[in-house]
């Protein structure tokens, strides 16, 4: 693995402005989807909280039905949108806010970040998608072109319609972003990449990038699972996780398949994950995986819980990991795969350029594709040894740079200046 210095990779953030000798702990109101919401936020925000309460006093606020057994035996208080009271309310020294682009989960969170402004963690950089259906598809069409107005200009505005009938290809263009980092004491995004796109747009706003967290994991469950799917401990698997939508790009792998089963007839492949929001692209990938030339080489398993997800990324030797479009996002697949001593081929986005290419490998989108797959994965295939070391190298950088106690460290340092600014 490359060397990663702390000046090349770790974002300086403002040091300690509380004083040090105060015994009051700081409280932190959180406003977050949580499980069972089938959002990758939702497990960043219980890994997250379960790491900051040894530091602060934190109450969550969610939606009424958030599985409060995540929280069992820990001094977290969880409460649903409909109890806050902007009284009580203020004895939260400062609010996160975990704002993403789907208006069914983040739209009550939007609303009060806008009342009491506080941390932003943006988890898309791109919320031009929870404009378009909060505004536009509920029939407020002229509302939402004055907001893209006030976020790009007038003639944004006028074009907009290529936008609006495209699929989110081209929301990066657009982000719509301004609103909620104006509104923002500071804004926490998970690349250098972000922080830039942010910092060149709104250069007097506090933006901080602190690396999505991990687990890291041994790998304890390998053979368990590879037993259970008549998998021998040689044999070459693929794994791929998370929700099956169009810009996880499944289907490219399900083209290069067959032809990494040509020259590697043994290897195995592993999908699971749950439907995304499009109905018609799940049932493709299923048509595909009937595919006489596959079918017999891939297990599927749908909507896994966090327990059986980390056992199977455990099992396998190599995560695809494919993004386009983007909003900008960091994946946790992505960081949970490397924590558990897995390499990643994911798509070359700007995001996950920065990420070190010894274990993060990379595949251009559109032309080219299919057959870069079929060369990263052959390689991998045939090359065992050097793909386990590519994965020592993805679990060592978690452990120096991307666990969740560093994150939350990470997190507390912002909180702090944030207080420290707030007192004057």
């Amino acid at each position: 693995m490359e060397h990663i210095s702390e000046s090349e990779y770790a974002h300086p953030l403002h040091p300690r402005l509380i004083d040090p000798n105060s015994t009051r702990r700081l409280h932190v109101a959180m406003w977050t989807p949580l499980p069972p919401a089938p959002s990758g936020i939702s497990d960043y925000a219980v890994a997250l909280s379960r790491a900051l309460i040894p530091h602060v006093d934190l109450t969550i606020y969610s939606a009424a039905d958030a599985d409060l057994s995540l929280f069992m035996g820990l001094p977290i208080t969880v409460l649903s949108y409909q109890d806050y009271n902007p009284i009580s309310s203020r004895q939260a020294d400062v609010h996160i806010y975990h704002m993403g682009n789907s208006a069914h989960f983040h739209t009550e969170i939007y609303r009060q970040l806008l009342r009491e402004p506080g941390i932003v963690v943006l988890h898309d950089l791109a919320l031009f998608g929870f404009y378009l259906f909060n505004l536009y598809h509920q029939g407020s069409r002229q509302q939402f072109l004055e907001e893209l107005a006030y976020h790009h200009g007038s003639r944004a505005a006028k074009g907009a319609g290529r936008y609006i009938s495209s699929d989110f290809s081209s929301w990066l263009d657009l982000p719509m972003n301004r609103r909620v980092v104006e509104a923002s004491l500071a804004t926490i995004v998970h690349s250098r990449y972000g922080q830039e796109s942010l910092l060149a747009k709104y250069p007097q706003a506090a933006v901080y990038s602190v690396q999505h967290g991990a687990h890291v994991l041994d790998g304890g469950s390998r053979m368990g699972v590879r037993r259970t799917y008549g998998w021998q401990d040689n044999q070459f698997v693929v794994g791929v996780f998370g929700e099956i939508s169009p810009h996880k790009r499944i289907h490219v792998l399900l083209e290069a398949l067959p032809r990494l089963l040509m020259v590697n007839p043994e290897s195995g492949l592993l999908l699971a994950g749950r439907d995304g929001p499009n109905p018609n692209y799940p049932t493709k990938i299923r048509n595909m995986l009937r595919d006489r030339k596959i079918r017999n080489s891939v297990s599927y398993v749908p909507n896994p819980s966090t327990p059986q997800l980390e056992q199977f990324i455990q099992a396998v030797d190599v995560v695809v990991n494919l993004r386009w479009p983007t909003t900008g996002e960091m994946s946790g697949i992505m960081l949970r795969a490397f924590g558990a001593g897995k390499p990643v081929i994911g798509s070359d986005v700007p995001q996950w350029r920065e990420l070190p290419e010894s274990f993060c490998w990379r595949v251009p989108v559109g032309d080219g594709e299919v057959s870069a797959l079929v060369e990263r994965l052959t390689y991998a295939a045939e090359h065992p040894t050097e793909t386990r070391r590519a994965g020592d190298a993805a679990r060592r950088f978690v452990i120096d740079h991307a666990t969740w106690e560093i994150a939350a460290s990470r997190y507390l340092a912002v909180i702090e200046s944030v207080v420290a600014q707030k007192r004057g």
